[in-house]
């Protein structure tokens, strides 16, 4: 069956952290390669996540194999034509273009491997979301990159809402769609959030459909599917942190604008913590960096406030800001203080978006 080539090779770059990619011949090194129809399906599991790419070829086979991922995705690249055969001869994958090459099945039929799980579940309801992708690039970057908090990991699915933390920042945005069909939210660990948008560079499907089968969620497109085990443990009470009381001074501008002034702030201080001060005084407010940084020349930069209710200095993460101005796509971005102690606020024109970053002591 012929395969379009670039299709295929993007399909193995996005699925390529899922099998274990080393020279060993570990069952789950291997993918399971089948075609039913018009249509080629790769599966692939590392035991915590399995996933199914569907992709449409011009003439119909019927066949099923296992090959080693790493053999099969250096056979693909050197590919040049704009199309590859693809069949099976004696259970070895053979891909055609200018030379053919024939990919060994070592493992097919071994014990090993029919023990493992390439099944893609069922869920007893689904929830169809039209704009996933755009909700998860809004909270994704507050999603903590360290294992001492496993449930910061990855992103916080509940009925109508996505949330991110990694204890120091949160991101939470509103879904016009119901998300999942239970009380109880579940954590989405960040790989295979990665997953699901790397395959929807190469597919751009419209919708996915999301379903949880006990301790699993499943990702569900016309497609692809990717079954996944959800974070196990409790989310943070992400509502508790977020004031609900008037804030002690605001201002609304530019994102654009606002997102050069932190690039420079970001490159000027100092990591881990890249303080700088807020200074609320009358109707004005100046970010400036640290007095104690040992730098050349201090950084300042000062606007006019739209509210005010007296004065006070606090101390934030420039870098935090930056990521939350880098990543919203929205052209005014709102920011609200409320003092020295509690977190900064960040607002869109999205009323269902909420950014907070917590302060830093001066």
């Amino acid at each position: 069956m012929k395969i379009e080539t670039s299709i295929l090779k993007k399909t193995l770059n996005a699925i390529a952290s899922v099998p274990n990619t080393g020279k060993n011949t570990d069952s789950l090194s291997f993918v399971e390669i089948s075609a039913v129809n018009k249509t080629l399906i790769i599966r692939a599991t590392d035991l915590e996540q399995v996933v199914e790419v569907k992709i449409p070829a011009d003439t119909e086979g019927s066949f099923r194999t296992t090959v080693h991922f790493s053999e099969l995705k250096k056979a693909i690249s050197k590919v040049k034509n704009p199309t590859v055969d693809v069949t099976v001869n004696a259970g070895n994958l053979l891909i055609k273009h200018k030379v053919l090459v024939s990919l060994n099945n070592p493992v097919n039929g071994s014990e090993s491997y029919t023990q493992l799980d390439y099944t893609i579940k069922e869920a007893d309801n689904y929830s169809t979301v039209r704009n996933l992708d755009y909700m998860i690039n809004q909270v994704k970057y507050c999603v903590s990159t360290e294992n001492n908090y496993y449930t910061y990991n990855g992103i916080f699915f509940d009925e109508k809402v996505l949330v991110a933390t990694d204890g120091c920042r949160l991101a939470k945005i509103d879904s016009r769609d119901k998300l999942i069909n239970q009380d109880e939210g579940i954590i989405v660990h960040n790989r295979t959030i990665k997953l699901f948008q790397d395959l929807l560079k190469v597919f751009s499907s419209e919708t996915t459909d999301i379903g949880i089968n006990e301790k699993d969620v499943i990702f569900e497109t016309s497609d692809f599917s990717i079954v996944s085990k959800c974070l196990d443990g409790k989310f943070p009470d992400w509502s508790k942190v977020i004031p609900t009381i008037d804030c002690e001074a605001s201002f609304v501008a530019d994102r654009k604008d606002l997102l050069e002034v932190f690039d420079i702030f970001k490159t000027s201080t100092k990591s881990p913590s890249y303080q700088v001060i807020a200074t609320v005084e009358n109707d004005d407010l100046t970010f400036s960096t640290c007095e104690k940084d040992d730098y050349k020349a201090k950084v300042e930069y000062s606007l006019k406030l739209d509210k005010h209710n007296g004065g006070f200095r606090a101390g934030v993460n420039s870098s935090y800001v930056f990521d939350f101005l880098k990543n919203l796509d929205a052209e005014k971005i709102e920011i609200k203080m409320y003092g020295d102690r509690k977190p900064f606020i960040i607002k869109t024109s999205n009323k269902g978006f909420v950014g907070l970053v917590m302060p830093i002591k001066i």
